[in-house]
């Protein structure tokens, strides 16, 4: 009786809602350098195992001068493109059936 006791109590904690974690809708930044404009990432460049990845972000000081954070990461994989008519495409892991096998 005490383990089904003790399993309800914990299954109760995860029923209730986290919303200590979640902001507000109506919450505002504390200052504006908490309120930052982000782009979203893109491909910067493309090579035969490997992606570059990169955005923009954009913050404000208390003087509201605006300045740019850029952030990369580069993404690597085995055969991630080919080389078509001099422009890497990315590969894809499907197959072509054909008649011959």
């Amino acid at each position: 009786m005490k383990n089904v006791s003790s399993f309800l109590a914990g299954f109760s904690l995860l029923l209730l809602p986290a919303t200590a974690q979640l902001p507000s809708q109506d919450s505002k930044p504390d200052s504006p350098l908490d309120s930052a404009l982000a782009s979203p990432y893109t491909m910067t460049h493309r090579g035969p195992h490997s992606r570059t990845w990169e955005r923009v972000t954009w913050k404000t000081n208390s003087l509201n001068e605006a300045s740019a954070t850029t952030n990369s990461y580069v993404e690597l994989a085995n055969g991630a493109a080919r080389l078509i008519d001099g422009q890497w495409v990315d590969c894809t892991d499907q197959l072509e059936l054909t008649t011959t096998g």
